[in-house]
């Protein structure tokens, strides 16, 4: 008769030794030393070119599999700080993040009208507004309106020509 050994559960290790730490659902949980593996400026600089491209060809920002959102802005923000050279990282974080997130919405609004237009095959125009409204925010300005109602008494004397 063999014995069979049980297997001991494998603890989760990122490649320089920074323990990952995994909530119930198996989630990497915030503060997780994960977030923070770039360390140079060129690896945080290409992370952020990743990323932008990731954005830039219609996916949503959840589904960067390198880091979070958060975590890239965080690079893209403490580049800025950090250095004397300001402009360059301005222009190379928060500035190369949000016009690739212009890209997106670009490519996205590219899509249903060649949808509209027949050019797509088996084009879904409901999951489409869905997609939009979820990634894009439409519909919800009308919830919120940002305009302000301002009253006011106009009085308005007639005056008749003597003829």
């Amino acid at each position: 008769m063999k014995t069979t050994k049980k297997k001991k559960p494998v603890k989760i290790i990122h490649g320089n030794s920074k323990k990952i730490t995994r909530d119930a659902r198996g989630r990497i949980e915030k503060g997780s030393k994960l977030a923070l593996k770039y360390e140079t400026e060129k690896e945080q600089l290409q992370l952020i070119n990743r990323y932008c491209k990731h954005i830039a060809s219609g996916y949503s920002k959840e589904s960067f599999e390198e880091a979070g959102h958060e975590t890239v802005l965080r690079y893209a923000e403490k580049l800025i700080i950090e250095s004397g050279k300001t402009e360059e990282f301005t222009i190379y974080g928060t500035v190369l993040i949000h016009r690739a997130l212009r890209v997106s919405q670009k490519q996205w609004e590219h899509w249903g009208i060649q949808g509209m237009l027949n050019k797509i095959p088996f084009f879904n125009s409901q999951i489409w507004a869905l997609n939009m409204r979820n990634r894009f925010n439409w519909d919800k300005e009308d919830k919120n309106p940002k305009e302000m109602k301002i009253e006011r008494k106009i009085t308005v004397n007639f005056v008749q020509d003597e003829d």
